[in-house]
C-alpha cells in the first residue's frame, strides 16, 4: 500500500482554511493552533496533529471543532495514518459545523477512498459532497473530474459523461479540459487496455499484427483527438476497471506504456 503521505497532495484545493471565531478561545488554546498550522506547514506532521489534539481536548464544541478536525483529519494523512484521518474527517462531515471545513473534509475523504483505497462508491458520495458544496475557485473542476472518473469506475457511465460535460462548459481554462473533452467524444461505456495511439494507421496496424501474433485479439478505433485524429489500439473490453486493470499488468509485459482506456 501506498503513503498516504503523497495522496493528500493528489486534490490540493486552493488557498488555505480560514480559521473564524477565535475570540472566545483562552490565550493557550490559540497558541496550540497556531502551533498546528505552523508544524503542518512545516511538515511537522506528526507535531501538527499533537497540537490539535491538545486543542480538540478542550474546545469540543462548534465550528471551531469542526475545524480543529479537519486540520488533525489532515495532518494525519499527510502522516501516512490513513486510519486516523478518515475518523477524523468523519467527524468533521458528522458535525457540518463549520462550511468551508466540511467541504474540505469531503474532498480529501474523497482523495483517500479514491486513491488508497480504490473505493470508487465512497469516493463518488464524498466528491459529489463537497462538489456541491465548494467554490469554482478552490479548483472545484478537479473534484468534478474525479467524481466522473468514480462514476466510471462504479459502471455508471451516463453519470461519468454528464459531470465530463459540466467540466467542459463550466471551466474553459481547466488543466483537464482536454481530457474532458476526448472523454464527452468518446462516450465510452466499457473499459479496454490502450496498446497505442498513433498519427498515421499503418503504425497502429503494425501494431495489431505484432499483437495478434502474440496471441491477442486487439481491435482499431479513430478516435477524434483534438484537430486531428488518432488510430488507437485497445484490447479487451470491460465493465469492470478491476478487469482493465489486471489485463493492463499482462499487457504491459509486452508493451510497457500500455494504459487502461477511456
Amino acid at each position: 500500500m501506498r503513503s498516504t503521505h503523497t495522496k493528500a497532495h493528489a486534490i490540493c484545493v486552493a488557498g488555505a482554511l480560514l480559521l473564524a471565531g477565535c475570540s472566545n478561545l483562552t490565550e493557550q488554546q490559540k497558541r496550540w493552533l497556531e502551533d498546528g498550522r505552523s508544524a503542518q506547514d512545516t511538515g511537522q506532521h506528526t507535531r501538527a496533529a499533537e497540537k490539535f489534539t491538545l486543542f480538540l481536548s478542550q474546545v469540543d464544541k462548534g465550528p471551531q471543532q469542526a475545524q480543529a478536525l479537519y486540520l488533525r483529519g489532515k495532518s494525519y494523512a499527510l502522516a501516512g495514518d490513513r486510519d486516523r484521518a478518515v475518523a477524523d474527517l468523519r467527524r468533521c462531515v458528522q458535525l457540518d459545523a463549520d462550511a468551508e471545513s466540511t467541504w474540505r473534509a469531503l474532498v480529501l475523504l474523497g482523495t483517500i477512498y479514491f486513491e488508497e483505497l480504490g473505493d470508487w462508491a465512497a469516493a463518488r458520495q464524498a466528491y459529489a459532497a463537497a462538489a456541491a458544496r465548494m467554490p469554482d475557485e478552490a479548483k472545484r473542476d478537479l473534484v468534478v473530474f474525479r467524481l466522473s472518473l468514480c462514476c466510471e469506475r462504479s459502471a455508471m457511465w451516463r453519470e461519468a459523461l454528464a459531470w465530463q460535460e459540466e467540466l467542459t462548459k463550466r471551466y474553459p481554462q481547466s488543466p483537464l479540459l482536454s481530457d474532458a473533452q476526448r472523454r464527452v467524444a468518446l462516450r465510452a461505456d466499457h473499459f479496454a487496455v490502450q496498446c497505442g495511439a498513433f498519427g498515421e494507421q499503418r503504425n497502429a496496424e503494425t501494431l495489431l499484427d505484432s499483437l495478434r501474433r502474440r496471441g491477442f485479439d486487439p481491435f482499431l478505433r479513430r478516435e477524434p483527438r483534438g484537430n486531428t485524429y488518432m488510430y488507437v489500439v485497445l484490447v479487451g473490453k470491460y465493465q469492470r476497471y478491476d478487469d482493465a486493470l489486471r489485463q493492463l499488468g499482462t499487457m504491459r509485459q509486452v508493451v510497457p506504456g500500455a494504459v487502461i482506456w477511456p
